[in-house]
This record gives C-alpha cells, sequence and structure tokens, in this order.
C-alpha cells in the first residue's frame, strides 16, 4: 500500500537533520565482494526456452505465409536459412507442375530438450518436437546463441529417420556439455565425422562406410540416383558423377551420457549429367529436367546438367571402442540449383 506524504515540521525536522549528520561520523562497512560462481549452469531454463521457441514460432508461420526468406533473419542463421530459402524457391518454380514441391512442415512444438551446459559462446540447444502436421515423424531443431546478447536463431532442422534411436543426454536441468569441433577420444571428432559421411554419401565402398550404420537417408539418395539414371539411359548416353563435400559453416554438438555427442552441421552434394556419346538422345526428367533451361535436353557431346542440393545432417559419434559406429540420426536435403557448363567450362 503505498503511504501518503507528510510534511515535517519543527523540532521533526530538526531530529531528522540531526539523525542525518550524526549517520556521517558512523563508518560503514565495505560490502563483501559477492563470492565467484563456480558452476557451471544450462544456458535455458523451461519458461525462458518456452519463450525463445513461442518467438520462433511466429516468425516461421509469417515468414511461411508469405514464403519470404527474408522475414526468417532475426530468428534463423545458415544452414536452416539457406535450406528454407531454397525450398520456397523450389516451391515457386513448380507451382505449375503436376505434382509441386512443397516446403517441408516445421514446429516448433517441443517434445524432449538438450540443452547446453556452458558459460561460453556460442550456445546450443537442441529440440526433438513432436511431429508436425502433414509429417510422418517429429525434428531435431538446433538453436544457438552467438553471443551474451544475442537472440537465439535456429542453426540446423533434421527430419528424425524413421526408428532412430536417440541417444540419452542429460536432463535440461543439468545441462549438456559442448564438445570442440576437433575433440579426441570419439571414433571421429566433430568435424571429422561430418567430413566422413560427406565421404560415404560421394562413394558408398568408401573405407569409412564400415564406420557408419546403415541408413535410411542414404539409401533413399542412392536410389533416386539411381532412378535418374536409369530413366536417362546413361550407360548409352552419357556419364552420371556425384559428390558430397562440407561447406565453410559452423557445426553444433552436444555431449551424449555415454561420453559420445551429437553433432549438426551441413552438406553439400553436386549430381552431374553429362553426354559422351555423338548421336545419342540424352534428357534428364523430373524436378531437374524442369528446372533447367532447355528442359533437361543435352542436345551435345560434353555438355554437363548440374543439379546442387543443399543438406543437414545430425549424426550420433560414439565414443572410441570395438564395434563402434556412428549412426545417423535426420537430414534434411532440397534441390537449390540447376545449371549448365560446356567441357570447356569445366
Amino acid at each position: 500500500m503505498r503511504r501518503p506524504n507528510r510534511a515535517l515540521t519543527g523540532a521533526a525536522a530538526l531530529l531528522t537533520a540531526g539523525a542525518l549528520l550524526g549517520a556521517c561520523a558512523i563508518e560503514v562497512p565495505e560490502p563483501a565482494d559477492p563470492p565467484e560462481q563456480t558452476e557451471t549452469l544450462p544456458v535455458l531454463d523451461g519458461p525462458r526456452l518456452d519463450r525463445v521457441l513461442a518467438d520462433l514460432g511466429e516468425v516461421i508461420a509469417a515468414a511461411d505465409e508469405a514464403r519470404d526468406a527474408e522475414a526468417l533473419e532475426p530468428r534463423m542463421d545458415d544452414p536452416a536459412l539457406s535450406v528454407r530459402a531454397a525450398e520456397y524457391a523450389l516451391a515457386a518454380e513448380t507451382a505449375d507442375a503436376e505434382n509441386p514441391y512443397t516446403p517441408q512442415p516445421l514446429t516448433v512444438a517441443s517434445d524432449v530438450e538438450i540443452v547446453a551446459m556452458t558459460d561460453t559462446w556460442p550456445r546450443t540447444v537442441m529440440v526433438i518436437t513432436e511431429i508436425p502436421d502433414e509429417a510422418n515423424g517429429p525434428l531435431l531443431l538446433t538453436l544457438r546463441q552467438a553471443s551474451p546478447r544475442s537472440q537465439y536463431v535456429m542453426h540446423s532442422w533434421v527430419r528424425l529417420l524413421p526408428a532412430v534411436e536417440m541417444p540419452a543426454t542429460a536432463i535440461p536441468g543439468e545441462g549438456s556439455a559442448p564438445v570442440a569441433d576437433d575433440a579426441e577420444g570419439h571414433l571421429y571428432s566433430p568435424e571429422a565425422a561430418m567430413s566422413a559421411y560427406a565421404e560415404v554419401l560421394s562413394d558408398s565402398g568408401a573405407d569409412a562406410a564400415e564406420n557408419f550404420a546403415d541408413d535410411v537417408f542414404r539409401t533413399l539418395v542412392g536410389e533416386r540416383q539411381d532412378a535418374a539414371t536409369e530413366a536417362a539411359e546413361f550407360e548409352e548416353a552419357g556419364e552420371f558423377e556425384h559428390s558430397t563435400s562440407v561447406p565453410d559453416q559452423e557445426i553444433s554438438t552436444l555431449a551424449t551420457a555415454d561420453g559420445g555427442f551429437i553433432v549438426v552441421g551441413a552438406l553439400t552434394t553436386r549430381e552431374t549429367y553429362t553426354k559422351t556419346v555423338e548421336g545419342s538422345e540424352l534428357t534428364v526428367g523430373g524436378t531437374i529436367g524442369m528446372l533447367d533451361s532447355d528442359g533437361g535436353e543435352i542436345a551435345d557431346v560434353g555438355t554437363s546438367i548440374h543439379a546442387d542440393y543443399q543438406l543437414m545432417v545430425s549424426l550420433y559419434v560414439p565414443p572410441e571402442g570395438e564395434d563402434a559406429q556412428v549412426r545417423v540420426l535426420g537430414a534434411e536435403e532440397v534441390l537449390s540449383e540447376v545449371t549448365r557448363s560446356e567441357a570447356e567450362d569445366e
């Protein structure tokens, strides 16, 4: 309750003044410095994370409605931002097709949260979502805060693969430690794990393949590539090549309860279709042909069509040990560009 002001008069005013003057002669002890915090705490508690996710959800909903990637920039960063922009562009370019592309449904409705325990930046939070509307499985979102005064933004999302078993992690109240990009003591360091998976996607017979458990995403990519080459009859008319690499983008990591870690990052894949046989007919169909300037037809020997894909993947990397294998937890992929080149341009 607010008390009414009362004016000081006469003796009361003099007593008050005397008390103030008297206080000047009293030695006031200096406050002790507060003890330094020695315990590292989780970077976000439940209510704050709820607010971050709610704000992110509003931004995504508005951007999706307008199909406007710039509207995502305040709360989304690469690779998530560039992948979503590519999805919007692909949806626009295929709008009149028989089977138009639809951006992958996103949700921020949280089911399980994995929160970093650190006193440094950048800071990472991973969220396993509920199943989005019109989707078949949950997502793994990665949020990052780059500096103390910056907002948490979505760094990536992946669709968790069917029947995937997520590794155990600490509860949010305890927090999970980030893992250095070059950390030792695991089957791979985080950086090396991303490079090794790129190698396996490029060549299923690569030496690194034995260190990775079979995964649905790799199978689907191989089936898509096989179907494309069979439809175009490449054995009689041309050659097909593909390679996957790791772009110069930051990765995110959090430790698991068994001493391993989860790493999430970006990859890029290029598929190249080249005519090599004079007098043959070669046409690349599907979405690639639709986006090509000549409808996918390759008339001249040495001419190539390049299809570039942007990927986001999440891997579980175990500690070193006999029979240890990396497991692919989830992935996302979008066709981002189709270009042409002549032999002398390559």
